[in-house]
């Protein structure tokens, strides 16, 4: 019968200890695996020599490969590995390792449905991670110089940007969940790819006009939406992404000739009452502070 515990059982414990004295077996073997572990020929992190390999030619290796369906999902898989670790600290070499992958699938004619699906897995990776969204753009950009065909991709999707602001979701944790959760991942990619937008702004892929253009088109959208009913989610989506491309592209905006109209929309909107508009609401409210605020410490 197992021994049951009283509440003063456990307080006194906690308060007092107790006192338990181990069998001598288990105090030899503690003793013997001190003195092993204390003597000076005690190797704590052993060391496993590596054995050498022979170098591969990799054109061969790749010629095979492209016999088999499987040889090209392994190349895919491999480029999809090296495109969730980079990072600013190893950027040259896994961007080359990337770079050079591609050029091999050039180089011995893959088909051209493989470059597609590659093109496409590189472009939803890049723009749908708003952390390392700088270090993607920088990808993107050598990508760009190098096959012309993520210049294409990236156009095609910046002409039809506004499209991703159709049917903007409004469900709650309470109703589907999973579709709440769908709601929440798609906007989130969204932002991402409007913080994609200002960085490759940066390295002129597009104009300072052309990404002033998209921030006014989500100003007039927004103040046309706040005076209708039930566009509440829209707006606040708007906001966000409006928030992200007066912010983090501010160098960019700044010294466009319109500048000073797009800062006063902003101003207006600050001294708006929630009340008196259909569809403003404190959250996009506050965003409004927030960049106005942003701006007044540049």
């Amino acid at each position: 019968m197992s021994h049951v515990y009283t509440e003063n059982d456990i307080l006194n414990i906690q308060n007092e200890g107790f006192n338990h004295t181990l069998p001598e077996l288990c105090l030899n073997v503690i003793s013997r695996i001190s003195e092993e572990v204390g003597a000076p020929t005690y190797i704590r992190t052993p060391i496993f020599p590596k054995p050498q390999k022979r170098k591969k030619n990799n054109n061969t290796v790749f010629n095979n490969s492209l016999k088999a369906k499987e040889g090209l999902d392994l190349y895919f898989t491999h480029i999809r590995s090296n495109l969730n670790k980079i990072t600013s600290e190893n950027y040259e070499d896994v961007s080359s390792t990337i770079s050079e992958n591609i050029q091999l699938l050039i180089d011995n004619d893959a088909p051209s449905e493989s470059l597609i699906k590659i093109a496409n897995m590189v472009f939803h990776i890049a723009t749908t991670n708003k952390f390392y969204s700088s270090v993607y753009a920088g990808l993107y950009f050598d990508l760009i110089q190098r096959f012309p065909i993520f210049d294409t991709m990236f156009q095609e999707s910046f002409k039809n940007y506004l499209e991703l602001y159709d049917n903007i979701g409004s469900l709650c944790e309470n109703d589907d969940y999973d579709a709440f959760c769908e709601q929440n991942r798609t906007n989130s990619e969204r932002r991402a790819f409007t913080s994609f937008i200002v960085n490759i702004t940066k390295k002129n892929i597009i104009s300072n006009c052309e990404l002033f253009d998209l921030c006014w088109k989500l100003q007039t959208n927004f103040d046309n939406s706040i005076l209708e009913e039930n566009k509440k989610p829209l707006c606040d989506e708007l906001c966000e992404n409006i928030f992200i491309i007066m912010t983090e592209g501010y160098v960019c905006l700044k010294n466009e000739q319109r500048y000073a109209s797009l800062n006063g929309k902003a101003q207006i909107i600050k001294n708006t009452k929630v009340k008196d508009m259909k569809s403003l609401t404190s959250r996009s409210l506050f965003k409004y502070y927030d960049i106005l605020d942003y701006i007044e410490k540049q």
